[in-house]
């Protein structure tokens, strides 16, 4: 019997998943029963950072300058993930006026001037 090349039967069957997606279903299917997203692992981990900031800036002289500012900055990191996630980037749009040419304002006829607060 000759050896090497492709045996019948040999493998894994078609259409059954590998380990890794097997392991990524598993922790998928138990973040959704435990109605939790990556999202709200964030948020909650910045208000967290926020809130520990918070705390040590009530302690006054006693508190430490340094925690405050690595919970600060654990915060803007948490922040700056979730961000996409809730805030659309807006896109740049070219305005021209006609034929692709510069934008003309003949007149403004109403100007409004909001009072400050």
């Amino acid at each position: 019997m000759p050896r090497g090349g492709k045996r019948p039967g040999a493998g894994r069957p078609k259409g059954r998943e590998n380990k890794r997606t097997t392991a990524a279903k598993k922790i998928a299917t138990r973040a959704r029963t435990a109605n939790i997203t990556p999202l709200d692992v964030m948020l909650d981990d910045m208000l967290w950072h926020l809130a520990e900031a918070k705390k040590e800036k009530k302690k006054g002289a006693r508190g430490s300058r340094a925690k405050v500012s690595e919970c600060y900055a654990s915060a803007r990191a948490a922040a700056r993930d979730a961000a996409p996630y809730i805030h659309p980037k807006l896109t740049s749009i070219a305005h021209t006026g006609p034929e692709g040419g510069p934008i003309q304002i003949d007149k403004i006829e109403h100007i409004i001037v909001y009072p400050k607060d």
